[in-house]
């Protein structure tokens, strides 16, 4: 009679811990996103001015992005009037990846040289700790890993998957 009372309290233990432990999983992946956008160093490279942009994750939720041609909207200002551009990347990522809390990326635009001012934004979508997970395993670089991950990820929650875009102020570049 012992043995089973313990063997019970056990069970409904180990049941609250993963209750718990699910739950808390997922709220961590319905928090807001945040991200600072910034332009950096204009310099002028065969008639283009060249922009860097450092995108970095301010919240506390994985930030996915989807790469080229979705990654960015960049709007360029000439005299008086805003425009979108076509984007001309000087540099790009791969066309996804994740964007883990505290981390950064960095990339590059070339923009006519006639433009004095930018507005760089990036879209992302929030994501959960199924992602984050799965950012940590490639960061570590463990390939087998992730492809066991894979099989069993589904059953971790990633939360809202809501799309955010994030804006650089009025950046002046010439």
């Amino acid at each position: 009679m012992q043995c089973t009372k313990r063997w019970g309290i056990a069970i409904l233990s180990v049941a609250v811990i993963l209750a718990v432990g699910y739950a808390a999983a997922y709220w961590y992946g319905n928090r807001p996103g945040s991200a600072v956008v910034v332009v950096m160093s204009p310099e002028l490279k065969d008639g283009f001015l060249v922009i860097s942009v450092v995108a970095t994750n301010t919240g506390r939720v994985p930030l996915v992005y989807h790469g080229w041609p979705t990654f960015a909207d960049l709007q360029v200002k000439t005299d008086r009037e805003w425009s979108n551009v076509p984007q001309q990347y000087v540099s790009m990522r791969s066309t996804f990846d994740v964007l883990l809390p505290g981390g950064s990326l960095r990339y590059g635009f070339k923009v006519p040289q006639h433009v004095t001012h930018v507005r760089v934004g990036c879209p992302f979508e929030t994501a959960g700790i199924r992602t984050w997970i799965f950012a940590q395993l490639r960061k570590a670089g463990w390939k087998r890993c992730y492809q066991l991950w894979m099989p069993m990820s589904g059953v971790f929650p990633d939360g809202t998957g809501e799309d955010v875009e994030f804006w650089s102020p009025e950046t002046k570049v010439n």
